[in-house]
């Protein structure tokens, strides 16, 4: 149950807490980067493997750390540490707090509630120019702060939930990386993201329009580029499942039911990781 309550904690924490959301700096994370790449730089010839070690680094220490609380202090204190790090990484009230500026102002850079590094990052606005209708790519962006961080912290714990963040930070962040650098962090993060960009589409279709989701999952072309092809996949699919019916230019609907649909669907990965929990997959 321990996986449980992690997941109810953290939620409760990031709807309720609105807070929270200012101490989830993205300077943090930059400046480990860099206070890492300083470090570790003479040691790798290749700068796209330095990058990639750090995540591996973030997962190794984080276990060890976890491991002698567990050990040395109580079970309590690594359930604490486990709970602060899923809290940093899992951002559903942060991003729909965010959507809502967008939908109440127009344009997120108005705002004086958020800093805009930090609203690019969360909202993956250096994508816009990637899809059709720049504002399909919340639905990618989704994803990134929730069904992703969900899936990995499911599959590794919270320490490969905040290495699948460190990798997303290089890519989406306002990090300056080397162009060769970030192209094979993208090959390497589209990899990663495969499987839960995918059984977020298999969610919208179960929460939302089935035959529209398996239509145009069907028709879209697949594309070389794994990173790219996962990007067009989930916002083709969640711009048709908002506009086929209603007016493609009213920009508060849009948003509205965007927000619904991404709503229902982490409705519908906590329903069946309650299942997975009580069925012995999960402690």
């Amino acid at each position: 149950m321990t996986t449980a309550f992690l997941i109810i904690f953290s939620l409760l924490i990031e709807y309720i807490y609105d807070p929270i959301s200012n101490m989830k700096d993205t300077h943090v994370m930059q400046s480990l980067i860099e206070k890492y790449k300083e470090y570790f730089k003479d040691y790798f010839n290749n700068k796209y493997a330095l990058y990639l070690f750090f995540a591996v680094l973030v997962f190794v220490l984080i276990n060890i750390i976890l491991l002698l609380v567990d050990l040395i202090l109580h079970p309590f204190f690594s359930f604490l540490i486990n709970l602060i790090i899923l809290v940093y990484c899992l951002r559903p009230g942060e991003f729909n707090r965010i959507i809502d500026e967008v939908k109440l102002l127009g344009d997120v850079e108005k705002s004086k509630n958020f800093e805009i590094k930090r609203t690019n990052y969360i909202l993956a606005y250096n994508l816009s120019s990637s899809v059709n209708d720049n504002r399909s790519i919340i639905f990618y962006s989704s994803t990134r702060n929730i069904f992703n961080v969900l899936f990995w912290f499911l599959i590794l714990g919270p320490a490969g939930a905040l290495s699948y963040i460190s990798i997303d930070f290089m890519v989406n962040g306002s990090m300056k990386i080397d162009t060769q650098s970030k192209k094979k962090l993208k090959q390497f993060i589209g990899i990663i993201e495969f499987i839960p960009i995918h059984l977020t589409l298999l969610s919208f279709a179960l929460v939302d329009d089935f035959e529209t989701c398996k239509k145009h999952w069907q028709s879209i072309s697949k594309k070389k580029d794994l990173y790219l092809s996962n990007i067009d996949l989930i916002t083709t699919i969640g711009l048709n499942l908002v506009i086929r019916n209603d007016d493609l230019n009213n920009n508060d609907f849009f948003y509205t039911n965007a927000q619904m649909i991404i709503f229902r669907a982490l409705l519908a990965w906590l329903s069946i990781i309650v299942l997975l929990i009580f069925g012995g997959f999960f402690i």
